[in-house]
């Protein structure tokens, strides 16, 4: 018995490839992210984080949403890897009132020294002055990060509270 091998033609190779790619990319999994059901949280945090979340846009810096995982994290994510932004964050230790403050579509964003130096590392970039406080966390893959703060800004405006304006 003689058995025949086919090649794929260049666009089928193609296409399974990007068929395995687009399977391949499963839920995010996210830590250290408060949930809905976080005890930290009050419950006006709480209910600002859901809308909040709940208006972010379905594309991000060009990326298409990923699914996230554990259930009732309050954040979503973007891309592969994963741009993910969580509501609810807390200031990093490296803030302080002298920080840099950058404003992108009206929003104030901290971003530690290290992340403007290193544009090939991950950053973190959190909102400033904002009840609740805001996070992306944007892989060196997704940089320079302003697509993605412009993107995520106007749920920001809508959802969060100005307490202190970025200066």
């Amino acid at each position: 018995m003689r058995t025949t091998h086919r090649r794929l033609a260049p666009a089928g190779a193609a296409l399974l490839l990007l068929a395995l790619v687009g399977c391949s990319a499963g839920p995010v999994r996210v830590e250290g992210v408060p949930t809905v059901d976080d005890p930290d949280l009050s419950a006006d945090d709480r209910a600002a984080c859901e809308d909040l979340v709940a208006d972010l846009p379905a594309t991000v810096a060009g990326e298409e949403e990923r699914e996230i995982t554990p259930e009732g994290v309050l954040a979503r994510g973007w891309g592969e890897p994963a741009i993910v932004v969580l509501c609810g964050a807390t200031m990093p230790a490296s803030f302080s009132e002298i920080s840099d403050c950058e404003e992108v579509g009206g929003v104030g964003w901290y971003a530690p020294p290290a992340a403007y130096r290193d544009q090939t590392a991950d950053a973190v970039i959190t909102t400033i002055g904002f009840e609740p406080i805001v996070q992306i966390r944007l892989p060196a893959e997704h940089r320079p990060p302003v697509e993605a703060m412009v993107d995520i800004a106007p749920a920001v405006l809508a959802n969060a509270t100005l307490v202190d304006p970025c200066v």
